[in-house]
């Protein structure tokens, strides 16, 4: 089961929650944070208990294509590295 909650104080910051249990696994709570440093610009960071993992990354819009890269570390895996391109169709 999973349920989150999300509020933006101001259009240039987006905080987040979630919290997920597993029928086997303690419940894992998630918060997070984007703060837009510009319109095409956002700047990201995270945490989980379960897992004991921290994150933080970045976004940019160019037009219809947006770039993410996030980098994580976690106890069990290590150093984690992750890369997203999107296409927006309108």
């Amino acid at each position: 089961m999973r349920a989150g909650l999300s509020y933006q104080p101001v259009s240039s910051v987006l905080l987040v929650t979630e919290a997920e249990k597993h029928l086997d696994y303690p419940v894992n709570v998630k918060v997070g944070l984007e703060y837009k440093l510009i319109a095409k610009l956002s700047l990201r960071a995270g945490i989980a208990t379960a897992t004991e993992q921290f994150s933080f990354g970045t976004g940019f819009q160019a037009k219809q294509l947006q770039f993410d890269y996030a980098y994580g570390r976690q106890t069990v895996l290590g150093n984690l590295h992750q890369l997203a391109i999107s296409y927006k169709w309108n």
